[in-house]
């Protein structure tokens, strides 16, 4: 129960703040049209996402994350910023040659001032959604 009242306020925290973000022009137009469109770009991101999923040891190999926020979420404690993350699809090929994406909430933690851990976190994790292999 705890978890999921927890899931619930992330959630609602996710839909009530923002922040800046970057970005520099990737494209995943050869993904199959059927996966949201990338609502930020920021092509160093988006590889260190695919290799930090791929290193976690799943099944899936991940090949692509697209960032749907429009820029970043904070978390804040007693008026500080501790953490930032992104909603992102990552998008990966199955043992058996399927395809899907899979939503999760991607971030670091605050370093200190402007400055955010290299360190990648996930934050939350969504349903698996069934794609073709386009692009892939």
């Amino acid at each position: 129960m705890k978890i999921l009242v927890f899931f619930l306020s992330l959630s609602l925290i996710l839909f009530s703040c923002g922040g800046s973000g970057s970005s520099s022009g990737s494209s995943h137009s050869k993904l199959d049209p059927a996966i949201p469109k990338a609502k930020m770009n920021d092509r160093d991101l988006e590889k260190r996402m695919v290799n930090w999923f791929n290193e976690r040891g799943w099944d899936e190999k991940f090949k692509a994350a697209v960032i749907v926020s429009d820029d970043y979420y904070y978390k804040k404690k007693g008026g500080r910023i501790t953490d930032r993350w992104l909603k992102v699809l990552m998008v990966s090929t199955k043992p058996d040659g399927t395809c899907m994406y899979q939503d999760f909430m991607v971030g670091n933690q605050n370093a200190g001032g402007d400055k955010y851990s290299k360190s990648l976190r996930s934050y939350g994790v969504g349903d698996q959604v069934s794609i073709k292999c386009t692009g892939l």
